[in-house]
């Protein structure tokens, strides 16, 4: 399987591998099987009520409406769910940006508004091409965008550049898929839980943390596992400060 090395706003490289055509395809039809279930819950239970209430242009104009959740479908679910539809969390894939930085809404949006080149216009030929040939297994949309599909693995600390200065070696370098914000409701959590002596909260901010990261240690316990996370994340955001 093919794979990008991305070097991160913090000078982290990671080795991610990308998802390719299959899995990509995978996750569409998933995706698709979704939409086609909202379609016919919505015409099966507002068809007749929108004949018998509206005008023909009347009844196209309420059905478009009632219809932008799906068509807008892939802009949303990757905004939400930072970088993913459906499809995509259950096969564990994840929109990036090439340059490491994180994707943000236009990111996002050049690629759905793309959609309609890359797979709808005639055929979905151009994006599995698009997606075949190129470098990163990228489609029209995200050529655009600067964004490809990657898998989220397990990762280790192999790839991460040591300073000449710093002997530290983060063990969970996919800390960088936390935010800082995220960060700051871990550490008070923390703090507060290990103070109070409280285990179910240690243990759900772990579990929360893990589907995030998408690496568990299970050799650690929920304390030292919490507690490596913020060190790393204190040492990746550091050298970033430093680069500054």
């Amino acid at each position: 399987m093919s794979q990008i090395d991305i070097n991160t706003p913090q000078n982290v490289v990671i080795e991610f591998p990308l998802a390719g055509l299959g899995l990509r395809l995978l996750a569409a039809f998933i995706d698709l099987i979704l939409l086609a279930a909202y379609f016919f819950v919505m015409t099966r239970f507002t068809g007749g009520w929108l004949l018998s209430n509206f005008s023909g242009m009347e009844a196209l104009a309420v059905f478009l409406l009632l219809s932008l959740p799906a068509v807008t479908y892939s802009l949303w679910t990757e905004s939400l769910l930072n970088g993913r539809t459906l499809g995509k969390y259950l096969l564990k894939l994840k929109v990036v940006k090439t340059n490491g930085y994180a994707p943000d809404f236009l990111d996002f949006f050049i690629r759905w508004s793309f959609r309609l080149v890359d797979i709808w216009l005639v055929t979905p030929l151009p994006g599995i091409l698009s997606i075949i040939f190129s470098r990163y297994d990228q489609r029209l949309g995200d050529m655009v965008a600067g964004t490809t599909v990657v898998r989220i693995p397990a990762l280790s600390a192999e790839s991460l550049p040591v300073s000449e200065n710093k002997t530290y070696r983060p063990v969970f370098p996919s800390v960088i898929l936390l935010s800082d914000k995220d960060m700051e409701i871990i550490r008070r959590q923390y703090h507060r839980a290990t103070r109070t002596g409280n285990s179910r909260v240690l243990n759900s901010l772990r579990r929360k943390i893990e589907e995030v990261i998408q690496h568990r240690a299970p050799e650690m316990n929920d304390e030292r596992f919490i507690a490596q996370i913020i060190r790393d994340y204190t040492f990746i955001t550091s050298e970033m400060d430093g680069m500054e």
